[in-house]
């Protein structure tokens, strides 16, 4: 009669077996690091930028437009100067 560790060794052995043979493998795409010079202060005016946009869209009120534009400069500033 076998001893339980080769029971155990056994089982395991008899799991991966099936569990390579059977489980997905999932192929993830390879992505580019961020930026070096896209910090968190240009990541934060660019989101403002983009809700700012939203809102002119939506209302197409002057004041929100103004708002967008003026946003815009500074966050196309802030993308020259960090670059």
């Amino acid at each position: 009669m076998n001893s339980i560790d080769d029971e155990v060794s056994h089982s395991n052995q008899t799991f991966l077996n099936i569990f390579d043979k059977w489980a997905l493998v999932v192929a993830r795409p390879i992505t580019k690091s961020p930026a070096p010079w896209l910090a968190i202060e240009i990541r934060q005016s660019m989101k403002c930028m983009d809700e700012a946009k939203r809102k002119y869209k939506r209302t197409k009120g002057e004041t929100y437009r103004n708002t967008y534009k003026t946003l815009r400069n500074s966050t196309t500033k802030l993308i020259r100067k960090a670059k």
